[in-house]
């Protein structure tokens, strides 16, 4: 979830409720607003070989010297 929106908790009814209650708009001013960052978040964290790390995203895993 986090490689592909930049979020670790998915926004859900509950917090737009609250987000509402407090006089802020329903969805913050994220990936959730602005779909197209999702790119932006998905370069940062391969330069910083996240998705490795994690095993997510579109990497290409690649065999090691033990072929493993």
């Amino acid at each position: 979830m986090f490689y592909n929106t930049g979020h670790g908790v998915p926004i859900n009814e509950n917090f737009s409720k609250l987000r509402k209650y407090h006089k802020l708009s329903d969805l913050p001013p994220t990936t959730h607003q602005f779909p197209k960052a999702e790119k932006e978040i998905q370069t940062l964290l391969k330069s910083t070989e996240f998705d490795k790390l994690t095993g997510v995203g579109d990497y290409e895993k690649k065999e090691d010297e033990k072929g493993g």
